[in-house]
């Protein structure tokens, strides 16, 4: 079992930050020993937050994984525990307004845990899956689970029933695609459509693909692949869409020119039923404010590298990766698209062998991690044409090895869109005017600190979550030293951590 190691209720306060509407309420802290494995904290809004996590001390054949029911104070209402066999790991967790579902899989058996938020209560439902069934994540609508994966490199989407353990396969068919040309872009759930969108790519080559996109309603396929258009040399490289009438359907993402994997703009389309009313692209470099992020000499020579093309009467494109989040609409019936932009990274390794007595040195290139660099946010009018578009610098504190979405929307947003992140160990909270575009509120917190007088965070790895309200939940890993004259606090400390913040408008 994790032990708290500090509890620390402060008003850290509002002077420690640069403005008075960032505040720090409580922190608690665990030691990370060298038996911790795993945690997972699911904020659950005003019922609370569940945090789940592997006990370091099972032993057996079967481990317990503790379910600790949180309330908004930070204080443990409830503690429950479920034995599960050693060799079955966590697939993926999905929250819905009801429930929290964890998958957990092991070979072709699995267990589903739905831990409810009304009365913290647990159920199990455990079952096999289809042979050879690679599962990677899920999302859940009603009683379905819908598991994203493959079978023998064809992808594949599972359903469960998470109430009586039923599975089904949904055949992933699209055009004359063969199954492994084709792979699942996105899965989108609906829930107030109560409908799933499953989006599938099928590729022809490096340079050229086509986008399909299936309905689902109650674990079944409601209408076959529909191609979304014609689209030439841009590829659609990400899409979500938002229903607005029935079987009318608004569009968006990011496309790729002569590329099937990296963007190069942005897209706004509507769909009736299957078919496509119009699809208009955006190029990134014709954004206002996309490069805003760059230093001045790198906007320069890209710009240069803009003209020289536009001379030629060719178009001039740089290639980024963007995580879009959903379609955001405005109360005016206009559309918001919101990304974070980031590219991968590399590190090289170095490894040595001996061969006959001889040192042998080898050299191998690792990914080593995602670096998001900025976000860009456009409004959309129905008809497709961008009104405005603004650009913000990012720089998150860790590298994550997974397509992470680190900014969270919070607050009234019936006259601007209000974000908050965290980066550089700072929260920073950005309102963007829905009318204008142009930010009217831009506030840093000072550096996050632990509430302990002498402690230095020598590495952190941070996460903001929007909780309820307008309240935050901040949580992570730290590395920190006490040099401090209490004698109790002195040392080096490993912590994994829970910080409530409010934001006050």
């Amino acid at each position: 079992m994790k032990t708290i190691i500090s509890t620390l209720i402060s008003l850290l306060v509002l002077g420690n930050t640069l403005s008075s509407q960032i505040k720090y309420e409580k922190r608690i802290e665990f030691e990370l020993g060298e038996g911790y494995e795993y945690s997972n904290i699911i904020p659950q809004k005003e019922d609370g937050l569940l945090m789940v996590y592997r006990d370091e001390n099972s032993s057996g054949r079967e481990v317990e994984w503790v379910y600790d029911f949180y309330n908004t104070n930070l204080e443990i209402d409830e503690s429950k525990k479920v034995s599960i066999d050693k060799k079955m790991s966590i697939v993926s967790t999905f929250t819905t307004d009801k429930a929290t579902h964890t998958l957990y899989r092991q070979k072709s058996d699995f267990i589903i845990v739905t831990a409810t938020k009304s009365g913290n209560e647990l159920k199990t439902i455990q079952g096999e899956m289809y042979k050879k069934f690679s599962a990677r994540n899920m999302q859940v609508l009603n009683d379905y689970v819908y598991v994203m994966g493959s079978i023998k490199k064809s992808p594949a989407v599972m359903t469960i029933n998470w109430k009586t353990g039923q599975t089904n396969i949904l055949p992933i068919a699209i055009g004359d695609y063969k199954t492994k040309n084709t792979s699942i872009n996105n899965l989108q759930v609906k829930s107030k459509a109560n409908e799933v969108f499953i989006f599938v790519k099928g590729v022809d080559s490096k340079k050229e693909s086509e986008m399909f996109m299936i309905k689902c309603v109650d674990g079944k396929i409601k209408e076959r692949a529909s191609k979304i258009g014609q689209t030439g040399d841009k590829n659609i490289i990400s899409i979500s869409a938002s229903k607005i009438d029935d079987n009318e359907y608004l569009i968006s993402g990011t496309y790729g020119v002569n590329s099937t994997f990296t963007s190069s703009g942005l897209f706004f389309g509507k769909l009736n039923g299957a078919e496509v009313s119009f699809l208009k692209f955006y190029n990134f470099l014709d954004l206002k404010d996309f490069l805003s992020y760059l230093p001045e000499k790198k906007q320069e020579r890209l710009e240069k590298k803009k003209r020289k093309k536009k001379k030629k009467g060719k178009e001039f494109n740089a290639s980024y990766n963007i995580a879009d989040h959903d379609i955001i609409k405005t109360p005016e019936n206009e559309y918001i698209f919101l990304g974070e932009a980031y590219y991968p990274t590399y590190t090289t390794r170095s490894r040595t062998t001996y061969v006959n007595g001889q040192a042998v040195t080898t050299t191998e290139t690792v990914f080593d991690g995602y670096r998001y660099t900025h976000a860009v946010i456009t409004k959309f009018n129905s008809k497709g044409e961008l009104i405005w578009d603004n650009s913000f610098e990012m720089n998150p504190d860790f590298k994550p090895f997974y397509i992470k979405r680190f900014i969270s929307l919070f607050g009234d947003t019936d006259k601007s869109l209000n974000m908050v992140f965290v980066d550089r160990k700072k929260i920073h909270s950005k309102s963007l005017d829905y009318i204008s575009g142009d930010i009217i509120k831009n506030e840093s917190s000072e550096e996050l600190n632990t509430g302990l007088e002498g402690d230095k965070t020598k590495r952190s790895l941070l996460n903001i979550d929007y909780w309820y309200d307008n309240n935050y939940l901040i949580h992570g890993s730290q590395v920190i030293k006490n040099k401090g004259d209490i004698k109790r606090n002195r040392g080096k400390r490993k912590v994994f951590f829970m910080s409530k913040v409010s934001y006050i408008n």
